[in-house]
């Protein structure tokens, strides 16, 4: 429970950002909404650093990593989503 709000508490930085819209998440299962439809460029620059998301629709990144996940790979995992997020 304490690994998903990190994690959450992480990535709400993102909407600081012009085009992210929302940073939405409960539990191990969070999502990512974006004011223009780049979610699949944001898919490559998170595949590139080895993160493994997903596209709920042309504006929605969604990813549920695994349960087993500590708190320090949490931290890691957001860092290079939210610099995937701002290269777009």
């Amino acid at each position: 429970r304490r690994v998903g709000i990190v994690l959450l508490e992480e990535l709400k930085e993102l909407e600081d950002l012009a085009h992210v819209k929302e940073v939405r998440g409960i539990g191990m299962v969070f999502g990512i909404e974006f004011t223009r439809p780049i979610a699949d460029a944001v898919i490559d620059g998170c595949l590139d650093r080895g993160v493994l998301v997903a596209a709920a629709s042309d504006r929605i990144l969604f990813f549920s990593p695994p349960l087993c996940l500590s708190v320090k790979e949490a931290k890691e995992g957001a860092r290079l989503i939210k610099e995937a997020c701002a290269e777009k």
